[in-house]
């Protein structure tokens, strides 16, 4: 949707990236919610990892999945 917006900016493919954006919000909210309660991050608390290694190495890349199924 955003390569096409880019390649081809008409109103109605700007409008729909716009607007499309919460759907994927709502879903990454989720998953992120559900992962915190995981033993990986618990695990890393207990290593010691600071709060932005946990959130950038073990979070943000477990979402990736549901965004790429919800664009499609």
């Amino acid at each position: 949707m955003a390569l096409a917006a880019f390649i081809n900016p008409s109103p109605v493919v700007i409008i729909i990236a716009v607007f499309n954006w919460m759907e994927i919000a709502r879903i990454v909210e989720a998953e992120v919610k559900s992962l915190r309660e995981r033993e990986f991050i618990s695990a890393g608390r207990m290593l010691g990892f600071s709060n932005m290694h946990i959130m950038f190495r073990q979070l943000l890349p477990k979402p990736i999945g549901p965004i790429i199924v919800a664009q499609l």
